[in-house]
């Protein structure tokens, strides 16, 4: 008796957590963008593409000055802003699409695969 009581109410507290404060819920994307960009973290998916010092160097700033780390990277010299676009997009940083190597591959025919 007590379990099903139980299970009656936690069904009804789930069901009003889902009408009173899931349902509607949508992702501010521009804000979202904004702290991705400031955060320092992703400064490490631009690391096989920059190298180690200059995105420690760059977090660093980054850190200190509150801007946009693929700012800083561009403004460097390092990427251009498609790059780092392409590095730290969504799909990429969350794992849906696959990154590109960050050495180029030569093939036996002398092709160079450089995704």
């Amino acid at each position: 008796h007590s379990i099903f009581q139980s299970i009656t109410w936690m069904r009804r507290g789930m069901r009003t957590l889902r009408v009173n404060c899931v349902d509607g819920i949508t992702a501010n994307r521009e804000r979202l963008g904004t702290m991705v960009g400031s955060s320092v973290g992703v400064i490490t998916a631009l690391t096989p593409f920059i190298g180690y010092a200059a995105a420690a160097a760059l977090a660093k700033t980054a850190l200190l000055t509150g801007r946009n780390v693929g700012d800083l990277v561009v403004e460097a010299g390092l990427m251009s802003r498609d790059d780092v676009d392409k590095q730290l997009s969504p799909a990429r940083l969350s794992g849906l699409e696959a990154s590109t190597r960050a050495i180029p591959v030569i093939t036996a025919t002398g092709d160079v695969d450089g995704n």
